[in-house]
């Protein structure tokens, strides 16, 4: 298979800045870099055609836990690094995947991030908290899913404006206690950082800190050896 290069925009140190603010200390300044450079894929192995746009990737039990993008089943999959099977498949019997758009996790959950907003004009973003004991070992688990509910509290407008919106996302993290999602800001370009609980309920959101770096964040993981947070744009 050929494997062509492309280009991707690496936001190094954001969580250096965040963890500042998070923690109630005045951040005295932006501390990142931008960088940008070719890859060139490597394919190890061929993934399950049932997996036809996955969005979001969670190492887990020395698995890739993976599942489909907006309109695919409320599913997660646990794939095989070495054969790219599917080798479990985890179903939420009271969620829907509106728009699916990244995984992360701690010790005990797995929390599924349903906040696609590619229009703008969502009023049911939420996230999926998952215990990983209702997991197990069998090939396939239906388990119910907690569910963290959250609105924008600075958007005053849901008319359909179709990535002309600021109120995108497909980034999470998990720090401490918090969760942590990047805005994908489609008019601006730059990004916004939101924290909220891990305990079900509906929160209303403000932004924790503005990040004015220009990128359209699309996934984001944490290094908590380095202290710091890789946010990736596609371009």
């Amino acid at each position: 298979m050929k494997s062509d290069s492309f280009n991707i925009k690496i936001q190094f140190g954001i969580l250096l800045f965040s963890l500042l603010t998070i923690n109630g200390a005045t951040a005295q300044g932006v501390l990142y870099n931008i960088i940008e450079y070719p890859v060139i894929p490597k394919v190890y192995c061929e993934m399950n055609k049932k997996v036809n746009e996955t969005s979001g990737l969670l190492l887990f039990d020395r698995g890739i836990w993976t599942f489909n993008d907006s309109g695919g089943k409320p599913e997660l999959y646990r794939i095989e690094k070495e054969s790219g099977k599917i080798s479990q498949k985890i179903t939420l019997e009271n969620g829907e995947n509106y728009d699916w758009e990244d995984i992360t996790g701690d010790e005990e959950y797995i929390y599924i991030g349903d906040f696609g907003n590619n229009k703008g004009n969502r009023k049911d973003l939420k996230i999926y908290k998952i215990a990983k004991k209702h997991i197990g070992s069998k090939k396939k688990t239906k388990v119910r899913a907690e569910i963290i509910n959250f609105s924008y509290n600075d958007q005053e407008s849901f008319v359909v404006n179709n990535r002309k919106n600021n109120y995108d996302c497909e980034s999470v993290i998990s720090f401490g206690d918090s969760l942590i999602i990047f805005s994908k800001n489609w008019v601006n370009e730059k990004t916004r950082m939101y924290k909220l609980p891990k305990t079900p309920g509906m929160y209303d959101l403000s932004t924790t800190v503005p990040l004015y770096f220009c990128l359209l964040t699309s996934m984001a993981g944490i290094s908590m050896e380095a202290m710091f947070t890789v946010s990736i744009s596609l371009v």
